[in-house]
């Protein structure tokens, strides 16, 4: 039986890796992955081929559900990783701000544009005797299906859910559900058409 060959590269690319899982395990491990927010290490922000195996390393360290074929660009930041599931071929672009404390999951095939932020918390502010910032915060999950494309600067607000096949054009800021299939755009986001 004949040993697999291992070339240099997949070798460096191991060792950084671990270097990776090591680094994010001393540094980010005293946080609690259920509620602090996590950015991309700036040593992880450069555009090189093997960066992307390693901020997806770095990542699955910190709790994100996601496989090898999931790109998440540079200076990303996700709060709650561990609350956050990504689907197969799903691209989240540069800047994306994640907020996944009230759960959040991204379906396969999937794009996040620039400068996005998903959210999936909203203050309380129902008692008018008592300071806003005192209230606490109300957490909403965000459902966002397969083969959905977000437009860059999109902000979608917590406990909506977008369909399946559907576009969120560029700055628009997602009020309420969007159906399977729709094209949205403008704030607030309303139906221009369907696919």
């Amino acid at each position: 039986m004949s040993r697999p060959s291992i070339t240099k590269t997949s070798c460096r690319l191991r060792f950084l890796q671990s270097v990776v899982c090591g680094a994010s395990r001393v540094f980010d491990r005293r946080k609690d992955l259920s509620t602090a927010a996590f950015l991309t290490p700036c040593w992880l922000n450069y555009q090189r081929p093997a960066m992307r195996h390693l901020r997806n390393a770095y990542w699955c360290e910190l709790g994100v559900g996601m496989d090898s074929s999931v790109r998440v660009s540079d200076r990303v930041k996700i709060v709650a990783p561990a609350n956050l599931t990504l689907g197969c071929n799903t691209k989240i672009l540069n800047r994306v701000i994640l907020d996944a404390r009230g759960n959040l999951d991204i379906g396969r095939d999937s794009q996040v544009g620039f400068e996005s932020i998903i959210l999936t918390s909203t203050h309380r502010f129902e008692d008018l005797d008592q300071p806003i910032l005192e209230q606490g915060m109300r957490f909403k999950p965000v459902r966002i299906g397969n083969d959905v494309w977000i437009g860059a600067r999109v902000i979608v607000l917590a406990g909506l859910t977008i369909g399946d096949h559907a576009i969120v054009g560029a700055g628009s800021i997602v009020t309420r559900d969007v159906p399977k299939g729709a094209i949205v755009a403008g704030n607030p986001a309303k139906l221009i058409r369907n696919r």
